[in-house]
């Protein structure tokens, strides 16, 4: 299955509304901003699972991260923050989350009877392609 994480990156140095400028590089030959590299990390299995790249300059600046599941049972990941532009600002998270087999969940989904009797786009679609009988 695929799952989704959020990813939260907060500039508590920052104000509400305000933003980051460019960093201090005197010797980069164009203006460069901060960058923030976001790496899962599965512990367990000692395995990369998935990136992401922050590039926003304000004060929060949120990221989804989409990564299929690898089997059900229980997992212990770690999330680093790596800034590409400034050392020791790198940040990291654990997380845990459980995922469950199709059958452990019960997942009814309720359809309101008056939409039942309309037409998907592909039905639409089909429709409009046979003749008629006028």
């Amino acid at each position: 299955d695929l799952a989704t994480l959020s990813v939260a990156l907060v500039r508590t140095n920052l104000a509400e509304g305000e933003a980051v400028g460019p960093v201090h590089a005197p010797y980069f030959p164009s203006t460069k901003f901060e960058e923030w590299w976001i790496f899962v990390y599965d512990q367990r299995s000692r395995r990369f699972v998935t990136a992401d790249i922050v590039r926003g300059t304000g004060r929060t600046e949120r990221c989804t991260i989409r990564f299929m599941v690898p089997r059900a049972g229980e997992f212990q990941w770690t999330v680093h923050a790596m800034c590409d532009s400034y050392s020791g600002l790198d940040a990291q998270c654990d997380v845990s989350f459980s995922a469950k087999r199709r059958k452990q969940v019960d997942r009814n989904v309720f359809v309101h009877p008056a939409d039942l009797n309309i037409k998907s786009f592909f039905e639409e679609l089909m429709e409009g392609l046979q003749p008629r009988d006028d």
